[in-house]
């Protein structure tokens, strides 16, 4: 998930990313959480239409959060990565 979030980003700027939370995490600022979901928020401002569904439909499949709160990060529609989920998963008996 991290290497899609990372894409095209040169060392220094993901360094500086990894840094800054530790930092808050360090300092108790905010919740490691809270600090995934805004820097992924940031992220997907920046990608096209197609990226934002592969990274929504990512999510889904390896992290915890729900639908709703994937479709709240990244812009994209629920039914969108309904659509998407099931579009990935091979048909039975293959």
């Amino acid at each position: 998930m991290l290497a899609f979030a990372f894409e095209g980003e040169s060392f220094s700027d993901i360094e500086r990313a990894i840094q800054r939370f530790r930092r808050a995490l360090a300092l108790g600022t905010d919740s490691d959480a809270d600090m995934v979901e805004d820097f992924i928020k940031t992220r997907a401002i920046n990608l096209d239409r197609q990226k934002k569904i592969e990274f929504s439909v990512l999510l889904a499949k390896q992290t915890r959060l729900s639908q709703h709160a994937i479709s709240d990060i990244t812009g994209v529609s629920r039914d969108t990565i309904r659509k998407h989920l099931k579009d990935d998963k091979p048909a039975e008996g293959d």
